[in-house]
């Protein structure tokens, strides 16, 4: 394994673990809420309703990065604070119902053949990378939280593995007073938090729950002022692990036009990146324009970096990927 290995997953690796995707996350939402009774399905019915008759044509990145934004003030909607809560339950409460059950075997086939220097960098707001590595590969999981431990729930971890969640997580509790993330265990869910039981969690360190929040973050530009040190540090670290990076690999994550923000970060830092040698993209098979079309989007990401020929596209499943003889031999070859 090279130590200057970084890896960047997506939202498409959570999808083979039954994992919502962006693209039929309304679908998966409509269902979860037919299924739900009382305040749960209040808050659903009134999330899912203001997206099909405002923003329908959006995705839930963009109608929640719409929300978080403050553009309601300007386009007529008002004050969207109340329905920003609301958003943020219906995601916890589609991806807590869709990925219940043990720790993925595709994620921790992955882990499990990655070395505890190699960073990984989650564009996902679940936390199936940090089961992976907690339950069964007996790693603390740097979060690289300011003034904070690794986390290590049981422990039992031996060694560290960073994992940089850019986007926030669904296990993160955030407190204003302290300037803390508390880091929620799988006994813990933030779901009936968010659905306004403020005293079914608390701080870890002060053991309040007044000013905490579950720190989840849209996938837009501006993303960075919720706990401002706490992310800032997150996208520090990753900026360096990427500017320092020899190979880099991309799984089950497209470049969409509304992650604006996070595009411009990758190009920016792999155009410092002067030991850069492969950028390698593992994604579910494409063909035709689309497959064309993906590929596009990689090159003008890259374009600006000047690494566009170091791009190398390997059309697969995550669960086929992690399971091949391919896998292995990417952990293995030194860069």
């Amino acid at each position: 394994m090279a130590p200057n290995d970084v890896w960047i997953v997506g939202a498409g690796a959570s999808v083979e673990s039954n994992g919502p995707s962006i693209a039929n996350f309304r679908e998966a939402s409509t269902q979860v809420m037919a299924k739900s009774v009382g305040k749960h399905r209040e808050m659903l019915d009134t999330a899912l309703r203001f997206w099909d008759e405002k923003l329908r044509s959006f995705n839930i990145e963009e109608f929640f990065g719409f929300v978080d934004s403050g553009l309601g003030d300007v386009t007529g909607e008002g004050d969207l604070t109340e329905l920003r809560s609301k958003i943020l339950f219906l995601i916890a409460k589609v991806i807590t119902e869709r990925l219940h059950g043990p720790v993925s075997e595709q994620h921790l086939q992955f882990v499990g053949r990655l070395d505890n220097w190699t960073p990984i960098i989650t564009l996902n707001w679940d936390a199936l990378l940090d089961n992976a590595i907690v339950e069964t590969q007996r790693r603390r999981v740097s979060y690289v939280f300011p003034k904070q431990p690794d986390y290590d729930p049981k422990g039992r971890g031996s060694s560290s593995q960073k994992l940089l969640k850019l986007h926030g997580s669904l296990n993160w509790l955030y407190c204003e007073d302290c300037k803390l993330v508390s880091v929620l265990d799988q006994k813990e869910s933030a779901i009936e938090f968010l659905a306004g039981d403020r005293s079914s969690l608390s701080c870890h360190s002060c053991h309040i729950s007044t000013s905490a929040e579950i720190l989840m973050v849209p996938p837009v530009l501006g993303k960075l002022h919720r706990a401002s040190a706490t992310m800032s540090a997150i996208w520090d670290d990753a900026y360096k692990v990427l500017r320092d990076a020899h190979r880099v690999f991309v799984i089950g994550y497209s470049f969409p036009p509304s992650d604006l923000q996070t595009r411009l970060f990758i190009s920016r830092a792999l155009s410092a990146a002067a030991n850069l040698r492969l950028v390698k993209v593992i994604t579910k098979p494409k063909f035709g324009t689309r497959a064309a079309q993906f590929e596009d989007r990689y090159a003008d990401m890259l374009r600006g970096s000047g690494q566009v020929d170091l791009l190398e596209f390997e059309y697969i499943s995550f669960g086929r990927y992690v399971a091949s003889s391919t896998f292995a031999r990417d952990v293995a070859v030194s860069a």
